[in-house]
């Protein structure tokens, strides 16, 4: 009996568990009421500066709204006392919107809370304080579908819902299309709502051309 040596199946023939998935951008935390669906992507150094920077510039201004107060001046004229309110108010708002910049924090996570029935929007700080930016009862999402890119690269998408029949949608996650996929079936079964595939690309334009009838073959 002759042995013959295994050979490799053809690309066009591998089966569809032999391809490589490429690893998902998001990761999905377990919770009581639902589970939380986060970017795995780090935040920035230079986002981080900045918020370290709007934190200190909004200290420092409202200190220099409560020192303009504190410190005693010799004369005491209507001007100089409107003077002192006009900058008072000034650097009173400067401080408290640079401490929201600095504390609102840019990581993006959305909460599914099938307990409530609803889609949560949520920010978090450095510190892990979330800030809610809006919520969805599921009754009002109208369809979950992943959308390709404007430049149309194939393989990556993003997980979005939409809100109704408007043109509002909320992006879910980011990532490879295929890694996506589980992802999108189970916010579809979660919101009673079928997903739905991307819309297939437009076939190329044929050329002018192919699109003309076949020439008639002359009689004999």
């Amino acid at each position: 009996m002759t042995a013959f040596p295994n050979t490799p199946a053809a690309p066009g023939r591998r089966s569809q568990s032999a391809r490589r998935v490429a690893p998902a951008d998001h990761r999905v935390e377990e919770a009581y009421w639902g589970y939380v669906v986060r970017p795995l992507a780090p935040l920035s150094r230079l986002t981080a500066v900045m918020q370290v920077a709007a934190t200190a510039g909004g200290v420092v201004a409202l200190a220099l709204t409560a020192g303009l107060w504190l410190v005693p001046l010799h004369d005491d004229s209507v001007t100089l006392l409107a003077f002192r309110l006009a900058a008072s108010l000034v650097l009173a708002a400067a401080g408290t919107l640079l401490l929201w910049v600095g504390n609102r924090g840019t990581r993006r996570e959305l909460q599914v809370d099938i307990a409530m029935g609803e889609v949560r929007e949520v920010v978090r700080n450095r510190s892990g304080l979330p800030t809610l930016l809006g919520r969805h009862a599921f009754n009002a999402v109208g369809g979950v579908f992943l959308a390709r890119g404007p430049d149309g690269r194939r393989g990556r998408a993003s997980l979005v819902i939409r809100l109704g029949n408007s043109p509002q949608i909320v992006t879910v996650a980011s990532g490879p299309e295929e890694a996506l996929l589980p992802l999108r079936d189970r916010l579809g079964q979660d919101l009673m709502i079928r997903p739905r595939t991307p819309a297939p690309e437009p076939d190329a334009p044929q050329s002018r051309r192919s699109r003309l009838p076949p020439l008639a073959e002359p009689a004999l």
